[in-house]
């Protein structure tokens, strides 16, 4: 792909010593230093071994390809070494590696021939789509639901952030249980994690909020610090005592400028400063009669964020005022409200030039009302259905809309399986996908039901994203579909998930930044779902969970844990096996299945 001018012929040679052996096994002594496995060098050759010495060889050629240096280079005593269960070390540039190359390796080279994977075993998992994109895997410390997900960029030191230079990202996951989780990452994978805690501030406060309690979270989903030690509070706030604090259902968000704006189920916005995660306001937007807040969609060419509640009220927000009140602020900070229909499901945004733009929102029964915005006005509006029915559809509602920068929206009715794609311009559908025809491709006959698949509830689409060329969908069953977002065409299916993947954010090219001082961009795709299921799992019997995934970098390449390091290892697995996981993905390069 990268030299397409320049036609490449790999060849595969030296087969001298090599035997075709039987299935019961081979004797010999044979093979290259620091590449022999430790069953041949133990007894001289003289004692039966299987076609796993081979897939020691592969996991020391990994190293190689991997390190580009020859495993124990330098190191004297090579077989004492191997023999006393010792790897090669892994350098912090390598540990950054695809996580399942890391694990594959690390399982390819282990001590005990009858843990390492099989010849065809290893064919599936480097041919798996996941195999080269999956980066890194964190797992949430809590049982709370994400409800949604947006990426903050992190400027770099010189502030060169209008370049596109930044250092990293974090991503923003408002949960169920008044948890907002923040990652940070980058190009490489996570490096931290902490949380903050939504304020409980009285209602009719006036100035902003409390500021939020935070808890630090080292790299790799350990819980460490304590609760407290966040921003100061501001003046004018009243959080309740925490014996009596409720909990908050986060329900979704956005991104202003240099702010995160979070709604609840009772129609409250909460607003924070990205940078140091300090409580900017509150504000009800309904407080007489409650309704959650569905969607916030930051329309930054005219200094607007559309504000939509379940009850079908669309609020126009004024996304450079601080509210001096927590309640009844319109005409200053509530600018306008656009008439929507009973209720209301999904809102998205589509800009045609520097003063237009549409919002189309989601309501139940099959609609789709689109507001033309000029110059924040609205300055017409169509009412579009998805089946030429002369009577609505009931119990079909627009759960999800996403639009792209190509005058295409993607729209998804719940409950189904289908997901369509409009062109604005015409208002029609142009193209359909049937998620229920699609089985995920990187699966074994032990991982995989195909009778449970077929389920409808099982086909329903949880999760949309556009990052480049590819429309990114997640399923009820924990599936992501990669498809052209043109021609709705998929790419590849996998399943990552054992449960439903509960969004899907993509992050800009960041700047990596590597050793050598060049900058390195990267289109990255975050998933939040719940259940993680590791590829090396479906194929083989090893478990390697998030407090596995890249073992080398997390001290494994080097080492030979311990009896002890892995029951702990197992029991944090299963601690944290229904957990919500968020994975890193490399977002080049998929191969068509």
């Amino acid at each position: 792909h990268d030299h397409p001018s320049n036609a490449v012929h790999i060849k595969v040679a030296d087969y001298g010593i090599s035997r075709i052996t039987l299935p019961s096994g081979s004797k010999g002594f044979g093979g290259t230093e620091g590449f022999m496995a430790p069953e041949i060098m133990r007894h001289n050759g003289e004692e039966e071994y299987t076609e796993k010495v081979d897939c020691f060889s592969f996991g020391m050629f990994l190293y190689e390809l991997i390190s580009l240096r020859q495993p124990f280079e330098g190191h004297e005593a090579v077989k004492e070494c191997i023999l006393e269960g010792g790897r090669p070390v892994l350098t912090h540039r390598e540990t950054h590696f695809p996580s399942y190359c890391l694990d594959l390796m690390v399982l390819c080279w282990d001590q005990q021939p009858k843990v390492r994977p099989s010849a065809s075993q290893i064919v599936s998992i480097a041919t798996a789509p996941e195999f080269t994109h999956l980066l890194d895997v964190i797992s949430l410390s809590h049982g709370g639901s994400v409800m949604d997900g947006i990426a903050c960029m992190i400027a770099s030191a010189d502030g060169e952030e209008s370049a596109g230079v930044v250092s990293g990202y974090e991503l923003w996951l408002p949960c169920s249980n008044s948890r907002i989780d923040i990652l940070g990452g980058s190009a490489k994978g996570w490096q931290q994690y902490h949380r903050i805690l939504c304020p409980q501030v009285k209602g009719g406060v006036g100035g902003g909020g409390g500021g939020a309690g935070t808890t630090g979270t080292s790299s790799g989903g350990q819980t460490g610090g304590t609760p407290g030690n966040g921003p100061t509070q501001a003046s004018g706030s009243q959080p309740t005592t925490p014996h009596l604090l409720k909990t908050i259902k986060l329900t979704t968000a956005c991104a202003v400028e240099s702010a995160v704006w979070i709604g609840d189920a009772e129609g409250n916005i909460y607003a924070f400063n990205a940078a140091d995660c300090v409580h900017l306001f509150s504000y009800a937007l309904e407080p007489s009669a409650p309704s959650p807040v569905v969607a916030l969609v930051y329309l930054k060419k005219f200094h607007r964020v559309a504000a939509g509640l379940e009850n079908g009220r669309l609020f126009l927000l004024d996304s450079q005022l601080i509210p001096s009140t927590y309640v009844s602020a319109e005409g200053s900070f509530v600018l306008s409200e656009l008439g929507s229909g009973e209720r209301l499901c999904s809102v998205t945004a589509l800009w045609h030039s520097e003063d237009e733009c549409e919002l189309w929102c989601g309501e139940r029964d099959d609609a789709i009302s689109v507001f033309s915005l000029r110059n924040s006005h609205v300055s017409g509006q169509h009412h579009l259905t998805h089946f030429p029915a002369p009577l609505p559809v009931r119990g079909l509602s627009v759960a999800l809309l996403y639009a792209s920068g190509d005058d295409y929206v993607y729209s998804y009715l719940s409950p189904s399986y289908i997901l369509y794609q409009w062109r604005s311009s015409t208002k029609r559908v142009e193209n359909k996908l049937d998620c229920s025809k699609l089985v995920p491709c990187s699966e074994s006959l032990k991982s995989i039901a195909i009778d449970e698949r077929l389920s409808p509830g099982k086909c329903q689409i949880s999760a949309l994203a556009v990052l480049g060329n590819e429309l990114y969908v997640g399923t009820t069953w924990g599936c992501i579909i990669v498809v052209e977002r043109g021609s709705l065409r998929p790419t590849t299916v996998f399943r990552p998930y054992e449960e439903d993947v509960r969004c899907i954010v993509p992050v800009v090219p960041v700047t990596a930044g590597d050793e050598s001082g060049g900058a390195c961009t990267t289109p990255l795709i975050v998933t939040i779902g719940r259940g993680y299921r590791s590829l090396i799992e479906r194929y083989t019997d090893v478990t390697v969970g998030p407090s596995t995934a890249s073992a080398g970098r997390h001290g494994l390449a080097a080492t030979t844990p311990t009896a002890q390091d892995k029951r702990l290892k197992e029991a944090l697995l299963r601690d944290r096996s229904n957990h919500m996981h968020a994975l890193i993905w490399s977002a080049e390069h998929w191969a068509p299945i």
